[in-house]
């Protein structure tokens, strides 16, 4: 029931023959999947109590984008008041795999885990040790995409140099050469080391899939949202888009969740001009026509496209998606009265 088959998927860049650029993946069994649902809420329920307010990922209604935009909103507001913003993206290597279980087991009691569910969970990680690899609940260890900000470098270097302390404690390696410095606009750029190694100071880098420049523009972000897109779209030309066998309002369901969700990825926490938008929408409107077999001979309108299609603008679901995360960073019962 325990047992569990490790399948390994491709991330999708780097070098193909590197095993560190492929990502491993249990394959369990239904009832060892029930059991490991089981364990998995009732740790939830036990990590939400010491979770700090920064913590997203694995945790209901605490997403990606929400890190994406705090990080852009911390940005723009010290930008605005004319402050200097130093963040370090650090990369842990194999975090997952690395962290000392026997630490966890010696905290779990201190937060309030029964002995009988702490046993439970030990069996899991006991038979993970035999020679046949079995079901890990690992999930809520951490999250292994960390970036420090502060005001000013001495801060920053020793924000960094206590977090490094911290996960050295824990059995954590940190990727030197995938952990970057960058300081915003006309900051000044000092070193910053992590035990004698300067890190690479880049002008933008991409943080969980959304890529950030140290001068808050989107151009690049967009650019390279649009370039996504246009591969996904390319991948499923001759499958779904030129596949004759498929109605139109089947290309538009595939169209939806693999082309819109891959260009508007992280859009809530965009600060997007007309100019912007009308990138997007122009892109937008060229993969409808398309899959509609338009062409520009035909002098379709756009609004008659995108009501053969039955699909709005990009501005529309762009703008939707904002309103959404307001309506999240509003406290309960007062969003009726904005």
């Amino acid at each position: 029931m325990r047992d569990s088959i490790i399948s390994t998927l491709y991330k999708n860049k780097g070098d193909r023959i590197d095993g560190n650029n492929y990502r491993g993946i249990s394959l369990l069994c239904i009832a060892g999947k029930l059991f490991a649902r089981v364990a998995l809420y009732r740790l939830q329920k036990i990590a939400e109590r010491v979770y700090p307010e920064s913590q997203c990922g694995f945790r209901s209604n605490r997403s990606t984008v929400d890190m994406i935009l705090s990080l852009r909103q911390l940005q723009e507001r010290c930008k605005e008041q004319q402050q200097p913003l130093y963040i370090v993206f650090i990369d842990l290597t194999k975090a997952l795999d690395l962290f000392s279980r026997d630490g966890i087991f010696k905290i779990l009691p201190l937060l309030g885990c029964p002995p009988k569910f702490l046993n439970f969970i030990k069996s899991f990680e006991d038979a993970s040790r035999e020679p046949r690899t079995k079901v890990a609940i690992r999930d809520l260890l951490l999250a292994d995409d960390v970036a420090l900000v502060a005001h000013s470098a001495e801060k920053l270097q020793l924000l960094l140099n206590q977090f490094s302390d911290a996960w050295q404690a824990s059995r954590l390696t940190s990727s030197l050469k995938k952990t970057k410095f960058m300081s915003q606009d006309n900051a000044a750029t000092p070193a910053v080391t992590i035990k004698d190694y300067i890190l690479e100071a880049v002008t933008q880098f991409t943080y969980l899939g959304s890529t950030t420049s140290n001068n808050n523009c989107l151009q690049v972000e967009i650019r390279k949202r649009i370039g996504k897109a246009a591969t996904n779209m390319a991948k499923l030309s001759s499958r779904v888009w030129e596949n004759k066998k498929l109605t139109t309002q089947t290309k538009v369901a595939v169209y939806r969740p693999c082309i819109v969700s891959t260009l508007l990825f992280g859009s809530e926490s965009w600060t997007t001009y007309a100019s912007k938008e009308k990138r997007l929408n122009i892109f937008h409107m060229r993969c409808l026509r398309r899959i509609l077999s338009i062409s520009w001979t035909d002098k379709v309108s756009n609004n008659k496209e995108l009501a053969r299609a039955n699909i709005p603008s990009m501005f529309h679901p762009d703008k939707t998606a904002q309103i959404e995360v307001a309506r999240s960073c509003v406290p309960d019962g007062g969003w009726a009265n904005h």
